[in-house]
């Protein structure tokens, strides 16, 4: 026979309090707790013995397949985006034995980084522009951006830095491309839509320009905006009608002009435009193109200039 407490007071016997049962949780298994810290320090530690044990001469960088990440990173992709976007920003400064092997390496880290997580952006941007400092850096980053686009079709920045690179390589047309198919991407600033005008300028392809303007202003309701690119599209069209002149006096007189002067010395127009942003047109005789006075012979942009990863507004 089980006995029970009793319990007495002053209003007579009372029962016994009853508590509810808990149930007892039991806690992670240790193998599985094991498996979880193994899989989150392999990067480090195959990071550690890559660059302890293995000379930098003799590394060899093996890029993850982008579906075999994706696969197998699961809820962790967040989380391993981030280490190898990390170790991308850590290589950049790296000591390796040949700028080749650095942008291989970093490009290697970004683009595991991006497949895990296209929205960062900074990733297209570091492996692109940051490692472009000469010839054959610029072409790689154009290599990795063109293959990488796809991931984030709907960022204007990746294009532009695409444009930017082909510009640097002095390839205005295409520059010129990826600069108005960026600019009708959503949250494109702008003066993308005005700055191909300039790029059709340095590519001797002042028709081109007056064409482009003319269908902007089609597009444009802001007056500022509208008052802006009619002035361009006026400096434009001078160039384009003084180039064309220039091939006319060729084909007359079998040699081009050494002054513009001579155009009207010989009466093929009546007098020489004036330039709306003051500088005035010249002839350049190294080129044979007709330019303007604000953009002389030899300043063009400096290699080591970078566009800032904002890509706030320059001054056209």
């Amino acid at each position: 026979m089980d006995h029970k407490p009793i319990y007495i007071s002053e209003k007579g016997i009372l029962t016994p309090p009853v508590f509810p049962r808990t149930l007892r949780v039991k806690p992670p298994g240790g193998l599985f707790l094991t498996l979880v810290i193994c899989f989150l320090l392999i990067p480090w530690l195959s990071l550690s013995l890559h660059r302890r044990l293995i000379p930098e001469s003799r590394k060899f960088f093996l890029n993850p397949s982008p579906v075999a990440l994706r696969l197998f990173s699961g809820s962790f992709a967040s989380f391993l985006a981030d280490m190898f976007y990390i170790q991308g920003i850590l290589d950049i400064s790296g000591e390796f034995d040949s700028p080749a092997i650095r942008i291989e390496r970093v490009q290697g880290d970004f683009s595991a980084a991006l497949s895990l997580d296209p929205k960062l952006v900074q990733g297209y941007f570091f492996a692109s522009i940051v490692l472009g400092h000469d010839k054959e850096g610029i072409t790689k980053a154009i290599d990795f951006l063109e293959a990488h686009r796809g991931l984030n079709s709907s960022e204007w920045r990746i294009l532009y830095w695409l444009g930017f690179s082909y510009y640097e390589l002095g390839n205005y047309r295409k520059a010129v491309d990826y600069y108005r198919e960026a600019s009708l991407l959503p949250g494109a600033p702008d003066f993308l839509k005005s700055n191909p005008v300039m790029l059709y300028y340095k590519a001797g392809k002042a028709d081109l320009g007056v064409a482009y303007l003319r269908g902007l202003l089609g597009s444009l309701k802001e007056k500022s905006q509208v008052e802006w690119i009619k002035v361009k599209l006026e400096w434009l069209e001078n160039i384009a009608e003084l180039e064309k002149k220039a091939l006319e006096f060729k084909g007359r007189f079998g040699q081009p002009p050494q002054r513009l002067e001579e155009l009207v010395e010989r009466g093929l127009i009546l007098n020489l435009p004036e330039d709306p942003f003051g500088g005035g047109y010249y002839l350049d005789k190294e080129t044979g193109r007709i330019k303007s006075r604000f953009d002389p012979p030899g300043r063009e942009r400096s290699p080591d200039s970078r566009p800032c990863s904002s890509c706030e507004k320059r001054a056209s």
